[in-house]
């Protein structure tokens, strides 16, 4: 139900501000620029930890599918990396 709620109230101010720049330009109509400047920030840094965060989440449960044993760091860090470089520009909101 929240989950509802968020996504007309994102449709809402879509369909009244149909402009392009996404949280920046809304935030800088409702408040000050640099509001919205520091907003756009907290949500840059807000995704790509999540998505750090699955990446590592993500590498050790494919690690453990093909290690019985310890998975070994390599590995670790290269599925993290791999998997944060592939979903890293479908969920860019400054790239568009």
């Amino acid at each position: 139900m929240i989950a509802l709620c968020g996504a007309l109230t994102y449709a809402e101010i879509g369909s009244r501000y149909p402009v392009m720049g996404g949280y920046y330009k809304i935030f800088s109509y409702g408040f000050h620029p640099s509001i919205a400047f520091a907003v756009n920030c907290i949500i840059l840094v807000s995704n790509a930890g999540s998505t750090a965060a699955v990446g590592v989440i993500g590498a050790e449960y494919i690690g453990r599918f093909f290690f019985t044993g310890p998975t070994p760091q390599v590995f670790l860090q290269m599925v993290t990396i791999v998997g944060v470089a592939f979903f890293t520009p479908s969920t860019c909101s400054v790239c568009g």
